[in-house]
Parts: structure tokens; sequence; C-alpha cells
């Protein structure tokens, strides 16, 4: 009985979640909301197009953050990537949280002489209504 007992325990001491592949894409609301200077494209991306100028706004995955910085990554729970925790697995998650939501925007300007993109004005409005 005790034999038992014993090996319950020692088998829940070495018990380990599997790891979760977790991804948390961005998906845009649908084509039907696009006006004619707002372009969404099949990959998530939104693109605001006048002429001679294109600003871009990409979401950046944990994996392409990692691949960014491939040597800040690969430490495990000492990895130092400004972004990501790396390679580094939640032992009660089972997978790798967000650190941040990371966002690529691109700037393209062909005609304008300067062209004024305040980040701290930009806002990013969840489905939930939420800013």
């Amino acid at each position: 009985m005790s034999l038992g007992i014993g090996l319950a325990l020692l088998s829940g001491c070495i018990f380990t979640p599997p790891p979760i592949e977790y991804n948390s894409y961005l998906t845009a609301r649908s084509s039907s909301t696009a006006t004619d200077h707002h372009i969404v494209d099949d990959d998530g991306g939104a693109t605001f197009a006048l002429p001679g100028l294109r600003i871009r706004v990409d979401y950046m995955t944990d994996e392409a953050l990692n691949q960014m910085f491939p040597e800040d990554s690969s430490d495990g729970p000492f990895s130092t990537n400004p972004y990501t925790y790396g390679d580094w697995l939640d032992p009660l998650l089972g997978h790798t949280p967000n650190r941040f939501t990371v966002f690529r925007v691109t700037v393209r300007n062909d005609i304008y002489a300067k062209v004024l993109l305040d980040p701290i004005a930009a806002l990013l409005n969840t489905d939930r209504g939420e800013v």
C-alpha cells in the first residue's frame, strides 16, 4: 500500500506539461471596412496609402522577433531578447507567454518633404471596443 502511494507521489513529481504551440495572430476585420486609402492584406498587415505615401503596420510574432535577435533568444530563462522571453517555456503554462505586443511600422515617402508620424498618438482598438 505504501509502495503504491510512494510511486504515485514520485510520478506526480516528474510530470511536466507537454509543450503547446501558442499563436496570437491579428486578423483584419473584413475587406468591406477598407476604404479607398486603407488596404488590408491577407497576411494581416494594414496599409494606409496616398499618392506618394504608404504607411504599413505589421504585427510581429514572437518567432519573428526571436529570429531578429537569435543570440539573445537561445539562453532559456536567461534570454536577453528585449521583446520576448526567447526560447524559455513557462512550466505552468506549457508555452512561452507573450512579453509585449510589437508592431512594425514602415513609412514610405516618395513625394512629400516631411511626414510626421507621432507614435504616441497612435491607438490600437480591439474588437471589444477597448483602446
